[in-house]
């Protein structure tokens, strides 16, 4: 489940960052780019139409990974993977 959390949450990143700099026109700023994932998530939902489900989703997501990274978390119950 930890690598699972990893690479769901590390793919979000990346679509969260390839919007982001499809919105600046010439890459995002650099200074944006050193921002917090929630900062960057906040910032996409701002630039772009998110659906705010999939935005809950990518929170709930980073959540998780966090958990298992900071070893909060040692596997996944079914409520938790619903919450």
């Amino acid at each position: 489940m930890f690598k699972l959390a990893i690479r769901g949450h590390a793919a979000g990143e990346e679509l969260i960052d390839a919007t982001i700099a499809e919105a600046f026109r010439g890459g995002t700023p650099k200074e944006l780019k050193r921002l917090p994932f929630r900062s960057r998530l906040a910032l996409l939902s701002a630039l772009t139409y998110m659906n705010k489900d999939f935005a809950k989703a990518l929170e709930a997501l980073a959540e998780v990974r966090h958990d298992f990274a900071h070893g909060r978390l040692n596997d996944l119950t079914p409520e938790r993977a619903e919450s």
